[in-house]
């Protein structure tokens, strides 16, 4: 955790991939497969989070907000600041990067009926037709990258809904998510009020909290 920028709340996961680092290649959460995200041929999922980026990289490395075999890829492109779009052999991404260095961006990625959106702040930047069947067994990796990467999350939601559907524009959340039905996976970052329990149980608060090993 980092108390050194946050959206809301007063701290984030700072992830902070550098070759200097001793354990760059493993400076990142990961979560063991789980069937809560799933989502099978054409199911509807929402994938987001806020994302806070330091600095630029080459063209083929990503800074991944949820990655899973390389088939299954949430991610800006360090190069260019596009939000990507991965699933299996189909992908969308920005016309022009929005995602930019020093300021804090909601990025959300919902697939409604067959189609993806993918969003920041709010307003549709790509979709395309997807129905792939998107149920892996790999290690989930969130915060992974390449190169030398610094930046920063709060509030990572993962839901089997399409709580964003047909690139309508909404106003991105500023306070700190609760649980629901259709939360799936909820990672938040609040150093001062920890909870505990069983994987992926509804706490005295309403969130669910999924614990995972931080590596770095």
């Amino acid at each position: 955790h980092s108390t050194s920028q946050s959206k809301i709340g007063n701290s984030s996961i700072h992830f902070e991939q550098e070759s200097k680092h001793e354990l760059a290649a493993t400076h990142f959460l990961r979560v063991a497969d789980h069937a809560d995200w799933d989502f099978g041929t054409g199911g509807d999922l929402t994938i987001e989070g806020w994302v806070y980026f330091k600095n630029n990289g080459a063209s083929n490395n990503y800074d991944n907000l949820f990655y899973m075999s390389g088939s299954f890829q949430i991610a800006r492109q360090q190069s260019s600041n596009k939000l990507y779009s991965f699933t299996g052999s189909n992908s969308g991404a920005e016309s022009s990067g929005t995602l930019t260095n020093n300021a804090w961006h909601h990025i959300a990625v919902c697939r409604h009926s067959g189609t993806m959106y993918g969003y920041v702040g709010g307003v549709i930047k790509f979709q395309y037709s997807d129905t792939t069947d998107l149920d892996y067994t790999t290690t989930l990796k969130i915060g992974s990258s390449a190169g030398n990467s610094s930046w920063f999350l709060q509030e990572l939601r993962v839901s089997n809904t399409a709580r964003y559907p047909s690139g309508t524009t909404f106003t991105p959340h500023t306070s700190a998510h609760s649980s629901d039905s259709n939360t799936k996976l909820l990672i938040q970052s609040n150093p001062t009020n920890l909870h505990s329990g069983a994987y992926g149980t509804a706490q005295s608060d309403g969130k669910k909290y999924y614990y995972t090993d931080i590596k770095g």
